[in-house]
């Protein structure tokens, strides 16, 4: 999607494309997202930074691609099928060791 030329409409746009940034430009002309969700899941990026708001929209779309793969990972959901709670060994009964 294209952003507007003009810098108060592309971080406008920015912001309702990504909500759990806040997106600005410093005085110096770099483009700035900082998280502000307060959930940065481990591995993820807290702020990100690039020199035009084209930039900053293609980082923001990769770092939001990365958080959903964290995120949805079938292996952070699913318990080894060996492993227990209640028992300190880690085993069931019958399992090899």
């Amino acid at each position: 999607m294209a952003l507007p030329d003009d810098i108060e409409a592309a971080t406008q746009e920015l912001q309702q494309r990504f909500p759990g940034w806040s997106v600005w430009r410093s005085d110096i002309g770099r483009w700035w997202a900082l998280r502000n969700d307060g959930n940065i899941p481990p591995g993820a990026r807290a702020n990100l930074d690039a020199d035009s708001a084209h930039d900053l929209e293609a980082t923001l779309i990769d770092e939001e691609r990365a958080r959903t793969a964290r995120t949805s990972s079938p292996l952070r959901r699913t318990p080894l099928p060996w492993r227990t709670t209640d028992d300190p060994s880690g085993l069931r009964t019958g399992d090899a060791p």
